[in-house]
């Protein structure tokens, strides 16, 4: 219960500089008496300024301040509720706004707006409107009880009865609702989105096992027919195998070691030749040595020997020529073997290349089917699994959250005008009449 001890304030209305006391503690109660325009209005303004920020009256906050001095409204407010005391400190020009709890102020909120719901809902627990109704009967606001709309007089009676709390608790439970149905909205939007996905995994996967068994006969016919063809190039690399068997060893340099020494031996019996034919040709055209120039004996012998001996080496150089001959004619046919046998191992060596890129061909091929589309089918089937359940997770929770929004269904059915609020009433209003039949 607020027990009021002291009201002062100052340029407030049509007071002054100087501080207008009242002291509600000399008295059970106080009786204000005096002519109109004595300032007992003013009092009341003060009084609700004081708590709630705004006069008793209608009138605006800029014709509060005193219309003289225009600055430093002040009202001070001092009461007690319980053990505890409290001091109002509310001014204009400047503005000012604490709130004192055993000569400790509150800490100031951030706003005043919120600074203000602190001291009407955790201190006061009563609003303008309630004051006016409850606290201060003036001819000049005061609306009977009836004629207030629903929702004064719900706000009236719960501070009366200070059973607002359910009215807190009903708006608390009403934004929980809201969140919840928003959650539960969310839920089956995700649900359906699950189901969506479940269909598209489901026919990705049927189109993935189909499009494996429709690749898997495919890559393992092309498997075959690369091994076909290993197996052709392997038999025609055996074939020229024994083909290069057959020809054994080949050694051309000992040819053209033979083909070399012959040339130089007939390029020798030419020079021998040609040396005959000087001398021969000499004896023929001098009867006489040139050195000595003495008549050259045996002419005709020496002439006869010189040809016998021209004619011995051109036999032999016919005889070297057809050894030279015949070296070149094997030398030949041996390049011709040598240049079957390249040609045979080039034709090997190409078909060892083909097999081992068929080979490492197959050999992707199969750890393809084995390894890569199997793993593509797993990870689809497992992107299924979780799909389903997180499916299932959303249906638990759409479970609970629709369980709780029944339950504050039940919650806020109780909370209704015509729920506790009523039975407390009930228990209310025995005492009520009778303390108004005792005024009475």
């Amino acid at each position: 219960m607020i027990v009021f001890k002291t009201l002062r304030y100052k340029n407030f209305l049509s007071s002054g500089n100087t501080f207008t006391d009242v002291d509600f503690t000399k008295a059970k109660s106080t009786l204000v008496v005096g002519h109109n325009g004595a300032g007992k209005s003013t009092m009341l303004d003060a009084l609700s300024f004081g708590l709630f920020g705004k006069p008793h009256r209608k009138i605006s906050k800029a014709q509060l301040v005193n219309s003289i001095n225009q600055k430093q409204a002040l009202v001070e407010v001092d009461f007690t509720i319980g053990q505890s005391y409290f001091k109002l400190v509310r001014g204009i020009k400047p503005n000012i706004f604490e709130i004192w709890k055993d000569n400790k102020m509150i800490n100031q909120s951030s706003h005043a707006t919120e600074y203000q719901k602190i001291l009407e809902q955790n201190i006061l627990k009563l609003n303008h409107k309630s004051f006016h109704q409850v606290v201060v009967l003036g001819s000049s606001s005061f609306i009977p009880f009836m004629q207030l709309n629903a929702g004064h007089r719900r706000d009236v009676i719960e501070d009366l009865l200070d059973i607002n709390i359910f009215s807190k608790m009903n708006v608390i439970l009403k934004e929980k609702n809201s969140t919840l149905k928003d959650k539960s909205q969310s839920i089956n939007t995700n649900i359906e989105l699950c189901k969506t996905k479940i269909e598209q995994q489901s026919k990705y996967i049927r189109d993935i096992a189909a499009l494996t068994s429709e690749n898997k006969k495919k890559y393992e016919k092309q498997i075959q027919s690369a091994e076909l063809k290993i197996q052709k190039l392997q038999d025609h690399n055996n074939e020229l195998s024994n083909e290069l068997e057959t020809v054994g060893d080949i050694d051309l340099t000992e040819l053209q070691t033979k083909k070399n020494n012959v040339i130089a031996t007939k390029a020798e019996k030419k020079q021998e030749l040609k040396a005959v034919a000087k001398r021969g040709l000499f004896l023929e055209n001098n009867d006489e040595c040139p050195t000595c120039e003495q008549p050259i004996q045996h002419k005709d012998k020496l002439v006869s020997e010189t040809k016998t001996e021209a004619l011995q080496i051109e036999s032999k150089l016919s005889s070297i020529e057809n050894d030279y001959n015949d070296i070149e004619t094997q030398i030949i046919e041996l390049q011709k073997v040598i240049t079957k046998v390249n040609e045979k191992t080039n034709v090997i060596n190409s078909n060892n290349r083909e097999i081992q890129s068929l080979n490492q061909s197959n050999n992707d091929l199969r750890s393809y089917l084995s390894e890569e589309v199997s793993t593509d089918l797993d990870a689809a089937r497992l992107e299924l699994q979780n799909i389903s359940t997180d499916k299932e997770d959303l249906i638990e929770e759409r479970l609970k959250v629709t369980e709780q929004i029944n339950y504050n269904s039940v919650i806020a059915e109780m909370l209704r005008d015509t729920g506790i609020k009523t039975k407390i009433i009930k228990q209310y209003l025995p005492a009520i009449n009778k303390l108004v039949n005792q005024h009475l």
